[in-house]
Parts: structure tokens; C-alpha cells; sequence
């Protein structure tokens, strides 16, 4: 897997918005033939995305980012979400998500804006 360098804001100075609003919601997200699946679309106010996979036997894998990414990225560098866990995302851009099996996975979503 490549790494990729990050640099974050430092908190104590640019704290993040408090969050005002929240949505939840329930998507379907597609097996590993594709195509990759739009979770949430780019939010500049989100605070928090919270992804949780409902699935019990069956892994996702998502990627942030501006387009989505091709099939074979996602499944061989996508963040890695284990069947019955969830995450929590900071990123304002679109959060696309693929099953690692041929099996589509309803993933959980809770998004908060500020």
C-alpha cells in the first residue's frame, strides 16, 4: 500500500466547528465488480462523517476525494472498514466506499454540519 503525507491544522488554534445539524442515513454500497458508490456527496460545512458498516461477514473499503476513484485503487489502497465496525471522517470532499466481496453491504451514515 502507498503512503500518503498529510498535514492537518493544528487544533488548539483553528478549532473545528461545533457541529449544528446532523443526517443520518442507509446506502447501499456496491460488491467489488463496480462501479465504486458515491456514500456522501462533498459537504464544505461537514464536521464529522460517521460510516458504519452493517454488514457481518462482509469488509468495505472507501477513499475521500474530489472524483471517484478507479476499482482496482480502492480495493488495493482504500481505508479499510471491517464488517460490524465504523469510522469517522473529517474530509469535506465526496467519500466513495466498495465491499472488498462480490457481496453489496449497507453501510450507516451520520453526518454533522457547522
Amino acid at each position: 500500500m502507498s503512503s500518503v503525507k498529510a498535514s492537518f491544522k493544528n487544533s488548539r488554534i483553528y478549532p473545528r466547528s461545533a457541529t449544528l445539524t446532523t443526517v443520518e442515513g442507509l446506502i447501499a454500497v456496491n460488491g467489488n465488480a463496480g462501479p465504486v458508490t458515491l456514500v456522501k456527496a462533498a459537504n464544505a460545512q461537514r464536521t464529522i462523517l460517521s460510516i458504519e458498516n452493517e454488514s457481518t461477514t462482509d469488509d468495505i473499503r472507501y477513499m475521500a476525494g474530489n472524483v471517484a476513484p478507479l476499482l482496482a485503487t480502492i480495493l488495493a489502497d482504500g481505508f479499510l472498514i471491517p464488517a460490524g465496525s465504523s469510522y469517522d471522517v473529517t474530509s469535506p470532499q465526496n467519500i466513495y466506499a466498495i465491499s472488498v466481496t462480490a457481496n453489496p453491504v449497507n453501510v450507516s451514515t451520520d453526518e454533522g454540519s457547522g
